[in-house]
């Protein structure tokens, strides 16, 4: 199967098999003659990241052994069970971190994806996409989501299920032009309230929140306006 999310799948990361060589190599996936297939993760992150491949491979031998029927003791079927259990929980959190990624505004200003398009992505209604959305982006998400975003321009720009207070999310902003464009702004969705919409300014100005999106630009461009007067 081709992966279309990777942009160089054709780069190779073979691990050394002393005395073995692969049959055949595709990208990171390398198939051995002794019947072993193996493959390569790549990841920056430390070791928030390498954690979820080390629950991954836990998972992985436990999928082996149940296919292949062998009998493991009691200690090693906790371990797995704690892994599924501790991955299953990251999972969570970083789906929900996508949702709210998907309808922040991208570099065009829009929401990345509507929710419809969530919603056929995670087989849900869109309704029940954009409650979810509602709900994390108050804070009332995974609690594993302080160990996603921690130490990172993300930790800060939701609220997090420890109460640390929400600030206007700074990758749903236009990008800073030079100093001569101070106040930009643009009309994102309000999370408190549905089909709802606000205008915020590059300078930390934000608007009334309106259902009305017209409405909603054209505060932001009296502001502007107002701004450079």
């Amino acid at each position: 199967m081709t992966r279309t999310d990777r942009p160089r799948a054709e780069e190779t990361f073979t691990p050394s098999r002393p005395g073995l060589v692969p049959s055949s190599v595709s990208g990171p996936t390398a198939y051995w003659p002794d019947g072993l297939t193996t493959y390569t993760l790549r990841f920056r992150g430390g070791h928030n990241t390498w954690v979820i491949a080390d629950e991954a491979d836990t998972i992985l031998a436990a999928v082996n052994d149940l296919h292949s029927g062998t009998e493991v003791g009691k200690g090693v079927l906790q371990h797995r069970l704690r892994d599924v259990r501790r991955l299953m929980t990251r999972l969570t959190a970083i789906e929900e971190e996508l949702v709210l990624y998907a309808r922040e505004a991208g570099p065009d200003r829009e929401a990345r994806l509507s929710w419809r398009e969530i919603g056929e992505e995670l087989g849900s209604h869109f309704t029940t996409v954009r409650e979810r959305h509602k709900r994390v982006a108050s804070g009332q998400g995974s609690h594993y989501r302080t160990w996603l975003v921690q130490h990172t321009p993300r930790e800060q720009m939701y609220p997090t299920a420890d109460g640390q207070p929400a600030v206007p999310p700074a990758t749903a902003a236009p990008k800073a032009e030079p100093a001569t464009e101070a106040h930009k702004t643009a009309v994102y969705d309000w999370p408190e309230r549905d089909n709802t919409v606000i205008s915020r300014c590059t300078c930390g100005w934000k608007g009334l929140p309106t259902a009305n999106a017209i409405s909603a630009d054209r505060e932001g461009k009296e502001h502007e306006a107002g701004a450079d007067s």
